[in-house]
């Protein structure tokens, strides 16, 4: 049994071991996201437009299901992990956390669910509820434990591989059988199964204590606050496509569901960056931390340029291609999509591995609530002056604004950082 009882990574951790982390935190992540190409262009053929937008729907409410089930573990995880004293310990911690998302998915999963039913046509309401309960499901994944004990070979075994066989499993079946409900089913018990493997084979028996259910309460409340900011930033940035089917005819909606598609697809890049450098940033200390600081931003400006070119000119091409003429995306909502995906990653190391740490946690709060309540009537207003298109620029002037708030907070915590390490220099002297 593999009891994981190796110490936390250090500052002085070097290049070398710096680029094994990132190659591995980001290969094994994007190279699974990209696994559902190969079956989205079945999806969109099996299904037809009106099936296309229930399912874009689903997915879209699913991710947003999600973001409440993992109940910031993903970045309030890896600051415990470190802080953690012993194996034990970090151990006890990975397990309260499988109790506090448990507990939440049982009351999120329902909503998830009905709403999604309740947005999709009526042909198409079960299989747009069963993807948003798949999608849902996947806030329950062990990633966040395998990222912060620095080890992608967990990541892979216990995330990236059983979402890839889940997706090409049922790949073959949608294309044999004209039947989508094979993806959700599929993607439900590769997440629960894996979750369940992980907990036998990589927590020791001794060490799976379950917390009584008054700490698991408190370590709800505790974490309320980042769980509260990511809601109110997956409110409005996972409602374009429920916006989109709520408002607009069956066609366009699944014409805008095609760029929806990529847009949240090449989010997972900003996820394995930002992931791949968190521990590696917590992790300095003295002269070390604010370089560190400043090339995750860096880093993640770069790969928003890159996003942004992407999605915003090569979509419709791509879109026509893989998923058919009738459903290509428009060039007005890939481009607001591919703006929008520079702001979301430029900012994300700002709370990751700055405000949050800090525990400037309400700073990112305005921000994100700023964001929702600005957004989602942007977007709704747009799509009456723009069309469909104009719900993905709505997105996309949100997403700058929330840029535009979080800057200030984000540079003055650097730039305390940066103090901090010029007088541990000068007390040297």
């Amino acid at each position: 049994m593999n009891t994981m009882r190796r110490p936390p990574n250090r500052a002085g951790s070097g290049t070398g071991r710096l680029g094994l982390r990132m190659g591995g935190f980001t290969a094994i992540p994007l190279f699974s996201s990209f696994v559902p190409f190969l079956l989205l262009p079945a999806l969109a053929r099996v299904s037809g437009v009106a099936g296309w937008a229930a399912i874009g729907t689903g997915q879209a409410l699913g991710t947003m299901g999600a973001v409440i089930v993992s109940w910031g573990w993903w970045m309030a995880g890896p600051i415990g992990y470190v802080r953690c004293a012993s194996s034990r310990d970090r151990h006890a911690l990975f397990m309260s956390s499988v109790q506090t998302r448990l507990l939440v998915s049982a009351f999120i999963i329902p909503i998830a669910f009905a709403v999604a039913l309740l947005l999709s046509a009526r042909s198409w309401g079960l299989e747009a509820g069963m993807v948003a309960f798949g999608f849902t499901v996947s806030g329950l994944t062990p990633g966040w434990f395998c990222i912060a004990a620095g080890r992608p070979g967990l990541l892979a075994t216990y995330e990236a591989v059983p979402k890839m066989l889940a997706t090409a499993a049922s790949g073959l079946i949608v294309w044999q059988t004209h039947n989508v409900m094979a993806y959700p089913v599929l993607l439900i018990v590769a997440t629960i199964g894996a979750l369940a493997v992980f907990v036998v084979r990589e927590i020791p028996r001794a060490e799976r204590d379950l917390q009584p259910f008054t700490e698991v309460v408190a370590t709800l409340r505790e974490q309320a606050p980042i769980v509260t900011s990511n809601v109110f930033g997956s409110a409005y940035s996972s409602t374009p496509m429920p916006i989109a089917s709520a408002l607009a005819p069956a066609v366009s909606a699944a014409s805008f569901s095609s760029g929806e598609r990529f847009y949240r697809i090449a989010q997972f890049s900003i996820v394995a960056l930002a992931n791949g450098l968190q521990k590696w940033v917590l992790e300095a200390e003295g002269e070390s931390a604010a370089r560190r600081q400043r090339a995750a931003i860096w880093s993640h400006v770069v790969l928003g340029l890159a996003g942004a070119v992407g999605i915003g000119l090569l979509g419709p091409t791509i879109s026509r291609v893989l998923f058919g003429p009738a459903v290509q995306a428009s060039y007005v909502t890939t481009i607001g999509f591919g703006i929008a995906f520079f702001f979301v990653s430029a900012a994300t190391p700002f709370g990751r591995n700055l405000l949050i740490p800090a525990g400037r946690r309400a700073r990112l709060l305005v921000g994100t609530s700023s964001g929702a309540i600005v957004g989602i009537p942007l977007m709704v207003a747009s799509y009456y002056l723009f069309g469909v298109g104009g719900i993905a620029v709505g997105l996309a002037l949100s997403e700058a604004l929330v840029f535009l708030i979080l800057l200030p907070p984000a540079r003055s915590t650097l730039a305390g950082i940066a103090a901090t390490r010029q007088q541990v220099a000068v007390d040297a002297l």
